[in-house]
């Protein structure tokens, strides 16, 4: 994937979908939504560092938080 084009990321299709009904769980499950493709990559416009925390709060099964450097990252 490609964040914001800033961060590439690969990770398996369950983790993105471990929270049902979440958007990307629609947007890896759902054939009717459309994925925005950039050189074969799904692109997501979010800021990269951000998607990159969301996405090891996934891998951890949503039980490890993120430690941040700074309130205004951790907001």
């Amino acid at each position: 994937m490609n964040i914001g084009g800033t961060h590439h990321l690969l990770t398996e299709k369950d983790v993105l979908c471990y929270v049902p009904g979440s958007h990307l769980h629609r947007l890896f499950v759902s054939e009717a939504i459309e994925k925005k493709m950039i050189n074969e990559e799904v692109f997501i416009d979010r800021d990269g560092a951000t998607f990159l925390n969301m996405v090891n709060y996934l891998r951890n099964h949503m039980t490890l938080f993120p430690e941040f450097m700074d309130k205004n990252e951790e907001i």
